[in-house]
């Protein structure tokens, strides 16, 4: 199978998985940054957010040879997942005025388990259907 297909399936995964847990915890977040939210969601920006999620998930993770079963997978990638938003949250929590060491952590946790998950799931896709890179 093509790369771009199975880039095509981990972006659908995550756009699920992020819309999923994000309907779960909106209340959380509109509680503590109202301000600063759009009316509506930037469509393009979160496409290009799973877009580079998926592309580092199956580039660092699926290629790994580190990763040799689904709990390398989720583990793996659940640190991924908790240095490039900790840092995105760390800065933000450093220049902007009312982020929260709340939001910080559940955002931050936030992205750990959607990117653990996500890989478990694409792990599974993988072997299941014999897709490859």
């Amino acid at each position: 199978m093509h790369w771009w297909i199975l880039l095509l399936i981990a972006i659908a995964v995550y756009a699920m998985l992020d819309i999923l847990w994000a309907s779960l915890i909106i209340k959380f977040f509109h509680s503590k940054i109202e301000k600063l939210l759009r009316k509506e969601v930037d469509r393009l920006a979160a496409l290009i957010v799973w877009i580079l999620m998926a592309w580092g998930l199956l580039i660092f993770v699926v290629n790994s040879p580190a990763v040799n079963d689904a709990w390398d997978a989720f583990s793996m990638w659940m640190i991924f997942g908790m240095v490039v938003y900790g840092v995105y949250e760390a800065t933000n929590k450093a220049l902007l005025k009312k982020r929260t060491r709340s939001l910080f952590l559940a955002d931050t946790a936030r992205w750990m388990f959607l990117c653990g998950t996500m890989s478990v799931i694409l792990r599974y896709l993988i072997q299941t259907f014999g897709l490859s890179m």
